[in-house]
């Protein structure tokens, strides 16, 4: 019998996001001890990543390359996860860090694109959750 670790400890991010027209579907997800910082990277998915072409989400940087002034603008107004990234650095690097943490949950198309995010949810555990799997072999 195999133990395996299903959920991790903490609050869990999950996103779903797909590129180009609306395909190529996928979903990833980060745990992280912090709700708000959870929260906070839920939103900017959710925003961030919003479809360029989507005219009602202005700002959006999905279907698109990484376009800085949208994701300086992003967290001018939006500060608190920029906030954590360490401060010596200079503010470009600083900028391509933060969107780097969501790059990693939405994802990136095979001609650099940024994939476009249709839905970031959170769920919480207080421990981390293992089922027990049995092997049977034929």
């Amino acid at each position: 019998m195999i133990k395996e670790k299903v959920q991790n400890k903490g609050y869990t991010v999950e996103v779903v996001s797909w590129e180009n027209d609306g395909d190529y579907y996928n979903t990833d997800s980060v745990t992280l001890e912090d709700k708000n910082e959870a929260i906070e990277i839920a939103k900017m998915c959710r925003d961030l990543f919003a479809s360029a072409n989507d005219r009602s989400k202005p700002g959006g940087i999905g279907n698109y390359n990484t376009d800085l002034d949208k994701v300086e603008d992003y967290f001018n107004d939006n500060p608190k996860l920029l906030d954590k990234v360490d401060e010596t650095l200079d503010k470009k690097t600083r900028l391509q860090i933060a969107i780097g943490i969501a790059q990693d949950l939405v994802g990136m198309t095979d001609h650099g694109d940024n994939r476009v995010c249709e839905s970031a949810s959170i769920t919480f555990s207080p421990e981390d959750i293992y089922i027990e799997r049995t092997i049977i072999e034929y």
